[in-house]
């Protein structure tokens, strides 16, 4: 990882991850969401879309889903992965729905990031690779 990334990760990842103590409120507001949806069966795939570092990672597989996380930034995932050695990380939109259809797409904080004109892009990829019943 480049310097400036790295500077970038601690100051927005790990300085967040230390001043709310890993997210805490973050991961509870999460877990209340998923329990008030429809249950799926346990091992269902859940994308995180603009996952980051994957810090909801453990909470999302805590609840029996299959964590699949996705973010453009290559040099954060594998961060991600480097975190979680067990776990899916996608660095492509296509290369994330190879494991879906998802139940669920968490998609937290990152809508700003794209441009107006990929939006609409983005969220056509999202709703082709729900299940039919599925959730963002």
């Amino acid at each position: 990882m480049g310097i400036k990334k790295y500077i970038h990760f601690f100051a927005n990842d790990a300085g967040q991850r230390l001043l709310t103590l890993n997210k805490i409120e973050q991961k509870h507001f999460l877990r209340n969401i998923l329990r008030a949806l429809p249950r799926y069966p346990e091992g269902s795939a859940v994308l995180d879309f603009g996952c980051g570092t994957g810090v909801f990672a453990r909470e999302i597989e805590r609840m029996g889903y299959k964590y699949v996380g996705m973010d453009i930034d290559t040099e954060i995932i594998e961060v991600a992965r480097r975190l979680f050695p067990r776990t899916r990380f996608a660095s492509s939109y296509e290369e994330a729905a190879e494991s879906g259809p998802f139940g669920i797409i968490l998609a937290n904080c990152c809508f700003h990031h794209i441009s107006e004109e990929l939006l609409v892009d983005v969220m056509k990829k999202m709703n082709a690779s729900l299940k039919e019943d599925g959730r963002i």
